[in-house]
């Protein structure tokens, strides 16, 4: 599946040392995604951490959080919960993505993600990177509280959290375009990866977005982790 591969691409090349990333995987359930999307987000979730190296709280391992959202949002597991990588599989294996509530308010994920997952008390670190990973299939609805979410967006932003959204549905209108984009983009600072894009474009998006990222990372990896 290129999808994962190229999340890999951001992923495993972006830091050239075993580890480093503190890593937020946020998944929307509102009703509108569908029950084959959501093991698509799973089966993604888990090939990406299954290619980390080590996992732990050590300076040089990788450590997941994991949440969902719909109207609200729900806690799997932080940071600091799993240091060995068969248990965290195993807790994506059997994560409950079932929605609470058809509407998705995108903006309380955000806050929730710079507020609490990345946090000192559930497992945050103070010079390793935070990267989240973002998987939906639309923007907030209702959409008169779009500007809430490209407010917590930003609020994200300026903590140096780098993000990246997959995107699993086409927009079917000029409208829904331009709202999706403006949200996606407001949130992103890695790259969208939108799933209905034909297979060429994506690969190329992907490239794109591995090497940005690899360049971005290579220093802040460097500086914590020593020499390759």
């Amino acid at each position: 599946m290129k999808t994962i591969a190229i999340i890999l691409g951001v992923f495993a090349q972006g830091c050239i040392v075993s580890g480093c990333l503190d890593v937020v995987f946020s998944l929307d359930v509102s009703c509108s995604v569908t029950v084959a999307d959501k093991e698509v987000m799973r089966e993604i979730v888990m090939t990406v951490v299954n290619s980390f190296k080590t996992i732990g709280t050590g300076e040089n391992d990788y450590q997941v959080a994991m949440l969902t959202y719909d109207r609200g949002v729900k806690k799997l597991f932080y940071l600091n919960e799993y240091t060995e990588k068969g248990a965290l599989l195993d807790a994506i294996k059997n994560a409950d993505l079932q929605p609470f509530d058809c509407r998705r308010l995108t903006y309380i994920a955000l806050d929730r993600v710079r507020t609490e997952f990345f946090h000192r008390k559930t497992g945050g670190r103070k010079n390793n990177t935070n990267f989240h990973l973002m998987m939906t299939d639309g923007v907030t609805a209702p959409t008169k509280r779009s500007e809430v979410t490209l407010k917590s967006a930003a609020k994200l932003k300026k903590t140096g959290v780098e993000s990246m959204v997959v995107a699993f549905s086409k927009p079917k209108s000029k409208k829904q375009v331009n709202e999706s984009t403006e949200e996606w983009e407001a949130i992103s600072t890695a790259g969208i990866l939108r799933l209905d894009i034909v297979e060429e474009e994506v690969e190329q998006m992907g490239k794109s977005i591995s090497d940005a990222m690899e360049a971005n990372e290579k220093i802040k990896c460097l500086e914590i982790c020593g020499r390759p």
